[in-house]
């Protein structure tokens, strides 16, 4: 009986703690600074996107914001996915194209290569990460700059939505979000516990200064490594409980994709 009072005991401690944290990522949500100075550059990784893309790229170009421009980085595709890039830079002259033709190796090989090789091309003054198979509410970007209207913060982590219509999806995007708002609620109390590389974003000057993905070692959790780097570093980083900057991804197809996808964030997460 005492086991099991101790146990109740640290659980209910836990929930109150990390509702600590919700509530203060939920007022960092609320926040609205003034950030009109600052650039942003947006970099996509691709790699055999053709499915996607398009999608991703057309709820970009609805991005109503001055100063930015869209770097896609097509990572050795072998399908249509730069004839789509093209397509596009005709409609936006925001849009950049690089093509990587040849495999990276040590830190820089996979998406951790694709996402620097854009960073190295890039301009702006924030640096804001996603995928290709994403897409975006119209006042995305303009949301995330102004959380860089204070100056003392050099990460901001988004939230991502699963677009459900199936039980196995709405699954998915209920499992998104606990997870969500766990990584959240830790960041908000000073423990970078996760986030996702599909809505992160960064100061240029400060993925600079602590070295980017060249100084960090390859993992298949990429981002929460370099947000830990961050971390470690002594930034401030922010996590804000906020649709306004959520994104939208595609779900898993079936058990099969979804298991590795949680086996992959499992060795990520091991090897820290």
């Amino acid at each position: 009986m005492l086991l099991i009072d101790l146990v109740l005991s640290l659980f209910i401690a836990k929930t109150m703690f990390f509702a600590i944290g919700v509530f203060r990522s939920r007022r960092i949500g609320s926040l609205s600074l003034p950030s009109n100075a600052l650039t942003v550059s947006v970099v996509i990784p691709a790699r055999n996107e053709e499915d996607n893309l398009a999608a991703c790229l057309d709820s970009l170009i609805k991005q109503q914001v001055d100063h930015c421009e869209f770097i896609i980085v097509n990572d050795r595709s072998s399908d249509d996915t730069q004839r789509i890039i093209d397509a596009f830079i005709e409609k936006d002259s925001r849009i950049k194209s690089i093509q990587m033709t040849e495999e990276r190796s040590g830190n820089l090989r996979g998406k951790p290569g694709a996402i620097h090789a854009g960073i190295i091309e890039s301009s702006g003054d924030i640096i804001l990460m996603t995928d290709a198979d994403c897409t975006f509410p119209k006042g995305w970007i303009q949301q995330v700059k102004q959380y860089y209207g204070d100056e003392t913060v050099a990460m901001v982590a988004g939230f991502t939505t699963i677009r459900a219509q199936s039980a196995f999806q709405h699954m998915q995007d209920m499992e998104w979000l606990m997870n969500h708002t766990l990584a959240s609620a830790g960041v908000a109390l000073g423990m970078p516990l996760g986030c996702f590389g599909n809505n992160l974003s960064i100061r240029a000057s400060v993925y600079k200064e602590i070295g980017g993905y060249p100084g960090i070692p390859f993992s298949v959790t990429e981002d929460l490594l370099l947000l830990q780097k961050v971390s470690n570093s002594g930034y401030k980083i922010q996590y804000p409980i906020n649709a306004a900057n959520a994104v939208s991804t595609m779900p898993c197809i079936d058990w099969e994709s979804f298991v590795s996808q949680q086996h992959r964030w499992v060795r990520g997460s091991d090897a820290l």
